[in-house]
């Protein structure tokens, strides 16, 4: 779904993986102190091994860290806050917690205020939900920024890094919550309380398989919530699979490719990959009444246009002037892109049978008599 391609970061292979995952999330974003606030005033009950990830990792200056089974009474009456991150249990809990120490603010970081299915109407309530789903690289990091910069929606990633890498440790975590609670947090005033979900359909069917994430149970999501339903495409698929195969540093502001071009069988494999994420996630549509669909290059060639629709389809009166940007930094630039274009285009046509070789049809290769 990012121009740079960065599903490929949030695809751990397995629960190992995902531990070194968290590790360098500590790194780089002091998961998960400085992204819910916590301060040395609060105390963190956790498991032994996150407990080390964080020791580890050098999680320091934060809150006090406990692992869960210890002696905690002392230390949580003379904190300000408690928070809870268990691999299992953790709901459970954070509920015993409450009932033990009714005038205390305990958070569960997971599950952050412990919303449920079963809160969606209070949840949504005064507010105006859509998910701009498409595979990595499509193009909606470009639309993401035209619909934050003019205002028709706070845009969020619907299951950021940290959920992703959670997800395959914890056992007792659903993915769901997360976006649940991001809904809850989102201020009713910032653009009337509309909030723009990213879905990256790869993530999605990784998860559908994994079974941690159903399209009954997102199709049912997506209708309680009334969800409107971007659909994001790339027309030209072989930019599509090169910009998700492409070794990007992220914070740059551009893509940047290798000097060398990729092998033509690379990319026909990974655009008809794309192509087969994309039909099934078509028939899933197929049932679901508020969806617009577009492609990336009609957004970076009619970008008002494309606003002006959105503003519509989120039902936005009065949209007097659209802010639009330079579409370059998600396009695609190298000497070798023309060329490679043109081969690609010829191993496509021979791969769909649309033309023949020189050597003529695979019937005469193998000695068939044709009639004239």
């Amino acid at each position: 779904m990012n121009a740079s391609g960065y599903n490929d970061q949030y695809n751990p292979t397995g629960p190992e993986d995902a531990w070194r995952r968290l590790g360098a999330l500590v790194v780089k974003h002091r998961w998960p102190i400085e992204p819910l606030g916590m301060t040395d005033a609060d105390v963190l009950i956790t498991d032994k091994r996150v407990a080390e990830l964080l020791e580890k990792n050098g999680a320091e200056g934060g809150p006090k860290v406990l692992v869960d089974g210890q002696k905690t009474d002392g230390v949580i009456a003379a904190s300000a806050r408690v928070y809870v991150l268990l691999c299992s249990g953790e709901l459970r809990r954070v509920r015993q917690l409450q009932s033990d120490y009714p005038d205390k603010i305990i958070f569960s970081v997971t599950y952050r205020d412990i919303t449920t299915i079963s809160d969606m109407s209070s949840l949504v309530a005064g507010r105006e939900i859509s998910l701009l789903a498409g595979l990595p690289c499509c193009g909606s990091d470009y639309l993401s920024r035209l619909i934050a910069e003019n205002g028709l929606a706070s845009v969020f990633d619907l299951f950021e890094e940290a959920t992703v890498a959670w997800a395959h440790c914890a056992s007792d975590f659903q993915p769901v919550r997360s976006a649940l609670a991001r809904i809850y947090e989102v201020d009713a005033t910032q653009n009337k309380g509309r909030v723009c979900f990213r879905f990256d359909l790869g993530l999605f069917e990784q998860w559908r398989i994994e079974a941690k994430v159903s399209p009954r149970k997102l199709r049912f999501l997506v209708q309680r919530a009334n969800a409107r339903i971007i659909y994001m495409q790339r027309r030209n698929k072989a930019e599509q699979a090169i910009a998700a195969n492409a070794s990007t540093d992220h914070s740059l502001p551009k893509i940047e490719l290798p000097s060398h071009p990729p092998t033509v069988l690379d990319i026909q494999n990974k655009a008809l990959q794309f192509i087969a994420l994309e039909t099934r996630f078509e028939m899933l549509l197929s049932v679901m009444p508020q969806v617009r669909m577009l492609t990336f290059e009609e957004a970076i060639m009619s970008p008002v246009e494309i606003v002006k629709m959105l503003a519509n389809f989120f039902e936005i009166p009065g949209l007097k002037k659209v802010r639009v940007f330079d579409p370059v930094p998600y396009q695609l630039h190298a000497d070798w892109l023309t060329p490679f274009h043109q081969d690609f285009k010829a191993a496509i046509l021979d791969y769909l049978g649309l033309i023949k070789n020189q050597q003529g049809s695979f019937a005469r290769r193998g000695g068939v008599t044709l009639k004239p």
